[in-house]
């Protein structure tokens, strides 16, 4: 059994350590949240994104990546289409600071090193940890305000198109599905103030552009077919 362990470790750091491909970029879009308050549709940006990623392309389909998202996330009664919703009149914001790492998968073959332009669909998964603004009821019945941090999970659909310039350009649509429903306060805890569903966790997205500079050895996917 060791054997086959130690045949398998040394194949994969003989792979990795010639496809040293990297990439540096950037991410600016619009967020929108889905929750207790404010509009009920997943892909309604409302609110300016951006953000930063670095990017390791150790095969020609997968790429672990981390990135860092800002955004003033909008929660408002007067952008839903729910009747009820509009004539609640809610609003509530919340400063999200988003670190996150993960695997990007390509469903074509995507090899940087080659000349020419390539493009692919892509699909993205892994574990973000956020800060948010988490209310509160005081001991004088008024809403306090703590930071607070809680894990999502990110599924993001996209497509990459790179160039002979060492540039990717890329659009894509991110899901996050966190593990608190208070970001919009909700859910606020030692109080009897609660609404909504709280079945149902708090949601945001990022949709947006990305464009990155790809850089490193030249990799060599197919050396060890």
């Amino acid at each position: 059994m060791f054997k086959y362990i130690l045949y398998f470790t040394i194949a994969f750091y003989s792979i990795t350590i010639s496809a040293q491909k990297y990439e540096l970029g950037g991410f600016v879009g619009g967020s929108n949240f889905v929750g207790d308050v404010g509009n009920e549709q997943y892909i309604n940006p409302n609110k300016l994104a951006y953000g930063a990623f670095f990017k390791w392309n150790f095969h020609e389909r997968f790429a672990l990546k981390a990135s860092y998202n800002f955004t003033n996330l909008l929660a408002a009664d007067s952008l839903a289409t729910s009747p009820g919703r509009v004539l609640r009149g809610f609003k509530v914001g919340s400063n999200i600071h988003e670190f996150g790492l993960g695997m990007e998968f390509n469903f074509f073959p995507y090899n940087l090193h080659e000349l020419g332009t390539h493009q692919t669909p892509y699909v993205y998964v892994g574990t973000d940890y956020f800060s948010f603004k988490d209310r509160y009821l005081t001991a004088s019945n008024t809403i306090g305000y703590n930071t607070n941090y809680a894990i999502a999970v990110p599924f993001v659909v996209g497509y990459k198109v790179s160039f002979v310039n060492h540039l990717v350009i890329g659009a894509e649509v991110g899901f996050r599905y966190t593990m608190t429903d208070n970001i919009d306060g909700s859910a606020m805890e030692n109080t009897p103030f609660s609404f909504g569903n709280p079945n149902s966790n708090d949601w945001y997205m990022l949709t947006g552009l990305t464009i990155s500079y790809y850089f490193g050895r030249k990799p060599c996917y197919s050396c060890y077919d």
